[in-house]
């Protein structure tokens, strides 16, 4: 269910290769929203990086069932973010190989470490082509499994 809360947020995420290794990571602060918002914010900028950068395959993994939900099926009408949602699909939709899956919140926990520090930045989104030391511990668990 879509929360009703809104405050300052921000979204994160990371790229990895298929053995697991850090390609780059992101943060972004994105104003006043839910955590429902963030997510697809989160969603939407991981695919413009994707797609900035010319990735041909891409496996997309949000700890939100729901945006993984109107992702796939469309959004009720009228939506406040019925125009995210078209825009994700509609760029989604240029690639051959793409999948978005569920993954669970334990998951997920470097891309909230990146989310987090996006609320000190800009509203501009800043890009990690290493993994930064801020999260570096976060990251050498996820590696253990």
């Amino acid at each position: 269910m879509e929360e009703k809360h809104t405050y300052l947020n921000s979204c994160g995420g990371i790229a990895r290769d298929n053995n697991g290794t850090w390609i780059l990571g992101f943060a972004h602060r994105i104003g006043r929203s839910n955590s429902f918002q963030a997510e697809a914010w989160a969603v939407w900028s991981a695919l413009r990086i994707a797609k900035d950068r010319n990735w041909p395959k891409v496996i997309i993994e949000t700890d939100s069932f729901v945006v993984m939900q109107m992702i796939q099926q469309g959004c009720p009408n009228p939506h406040p973010l019925d125009f995210l949602f078209r825009k994700i699909r509609s760029l989604m939709n240029t690639w051959n190989y793409i999948v978005i899956n569920h993954s669970g919140r334990n998951s997920n926990k470097l891309a909230d470490a990146l989310a987090h520090h996006g609320h000190s930045l800009s509203l501009e989104m800043s890009i990690f082509e290493e993994c930064p030391t801020f999260c570096s511990s976060i990251a050498e668990e996820d590696c253990k499994g």
